[in-house]
């Protein structure tokens, strides 16, 4: 905007501790991933979520529509149950419905690649016990939570090889001597700042 000063040193000091905490967070985030994806060849962990909407429909019971949403790790995988729904009378617990579909019922699935899947239920089952599954291995979530810290280490890698040939009085780019020519590098013509100044 015209009329208005920014501060470019603040935001770029602002925006290097937001990457800061980020990496951090990657790094953290990346952690507890590989600890899942380790303890899920030994321990299944399972959390349900059971949700009840009104339907509106006037009977003797209020009826509720019952929907099952499960994720699970398990064998190196996070997997993804969505659905059955079904009616449920209002009071009754949810154990007290079956499904057809469980965290066991994923094989065969309808598609794989590199450890991704996906199951649905089979044609011609009723519009309220139909169902999809989804897996997503663990690998995936790894290399996602490590771009970051990696990204954050070789940054940092590369500032202190410059800063190194910088003080030994060498090309910040490439690395060769400037003793003898300090105005310009001759290997890839790279001004150094002392001469630019």
């Amino acid at each position: 905007m015209p009329g208005v000063w920014y501060d470019l040193g603040g935001m770029r000091h602002l925006f290097r501790i937001a990457l800061n905490v980020a990496t951090a967070l990657s790094l953290l985030m990346c952690v507890a991933t590989v600890s899942l994806w380790v303890r899920s060849y030994r321990i299944v962990d399972v959390v349900h979520r059971y949700g009840y909407e009104d339907t509106g429909r006037p009977s003797k019971y209020r009826r509720w529509l019952l929907v099952n949403h499960t994720i699970a790790t398990r064998r190196g995988a996070v997997q993804l149950l969505i659905g059955p729904k079904r009616f449920a009378i209002e009071g009754m617990p949810p154990d007290y419905y079956s499904y057809p579909a469980t965290i066991d019922t994923f094989d065969p699935p309808d598609w794989t690649f590199f450890g991704f899947a996906a199951a649905h239920s089979p044609p011609g089952t009723p519009p309220r016990e139909q169902w999809d599954q989804y897996r997503f291995p663990m690998y995936a979530f790894t290399l996602l939570f490590t771009v970051l810290p990696v990204a954050w280490s070789v940054r940092r890698y590369r500032r202190r090889m410059a800063r190194s040939r910088i003080e030994r009085g060498r090309c910040w780019t490439c690395g060769y001597d400037l003793r003898a020519t300090p105005d310009r590098c001759p290997e890839c013509g790279q001004i150094p700042a002392s001469a630019k100044a």
